[in-house]
């Protein structure tokens, strides 16, 4: 049992390609920014804070607009 978000960079949404180069880009970018990621998966233990998920959140996205122009 745990907490498990899925998510999908696709190259385009009808077709659902998954972009594997845009992945490697933003894994890279969190890991530079300390967070380590399971590709395309979000599983932070049960224990997490709310202030340690936020954080989490917050690298992601921000790896997420700078990787995926």
């Amino acid at each position: 049992m745990g907490l498990l978000w899925g998510i999908d960079l696709v190259v385009d949404r009808k077709s659902k390609e998954v972009d594997h180069d845009a992945w490697t880009r933003v894994y890279h970018s969190c890991l530079r920014k300390g967070l380590r990621l399971v590709p395309n998966r979000i599983c932070p233990p049960l224990t997490i804070t709310s202030e340690e998920l936020h954080r989490s959140l917050d690298i992601l996205e921000e790896s997420i607009q700078e990787e995926t122009v």
